[in-house]
């Protein structure tokens, strides 16, 4: 199965709208999407559109829909591109003021609603620390390959990429 935890819309900084971002990954025999728009919680509808019409006429239900949110942690005081991007995913708050919260302020508001943190593009301009991803208590997931052309762990940190994924290559 193929899960989709972190992308974007319109509503931030995607280039198609939320329906659109769903029939894109159904149409691509995704199980689950959640659109995780910087600082706005994203909820789909249960059921937004016949399965036809979601996976491009194919007749494929339509994925999962899991509400989400992308948070930047204090870190990024100029740019969303800087600090810690945090996914929350199954959140049912919006995170409009969670601008800029420390990172274990914001582990702790996802946990507060029994949803889950993921560590965003951990290879971003302030990359996730070793310590980090394996000493905060919340984070239930880590992104290990992002489109945007990052570098992945193997290639970053090949002693990082040991520690947490053992023998195998994540690419």
């Amino acid at each position: 199965r193929k899960v989709q935890i972190h992308c974007h819309t319109t509503r931030s900084d995607g280039k198609s709208p939320p329906e659109d971002v769903l029939r894109f990954y159904a149409a691509r025999g995704y199980s689950a999407v959640a659109i995780t728009d910087h600082n706005k919680l994203t909820i789909l509808p249960d059921d937004p559109m016949p399965a036809s019409t979601a996976s491009g006429g194919t007749g494929v239900p339509t994925p999962l829909r899991i509400s989400g949110s992308e948070v930047n942690d204090t870190a990024a005081e100029k740019s969303r591109w800087e600090g810690h991007h945090v996914g929350c995913l199954f959140i049912a708050t919006d995170t409009a003021n969670w601008k800029r919260a420390s990172l274990p302020d914001i582990l702790g508001r996802v946990a507060d609603q029994n949803a889950l943190a993921v560590a965003n593009h951990p290879d971003l301009s302030q990359p996730w620390t070793l310590e980090e991803l394996t000493g905060i208590q919340g984070i239930w997931a880590m992104e290990v390959f992002n489109g945007h052309g990052y570098r992945s762990f193997s290639e970053r940190d090949p002693e990082m990429a040991r520690v947490l994924f053992g023998k195998r290559i994540l690419w």
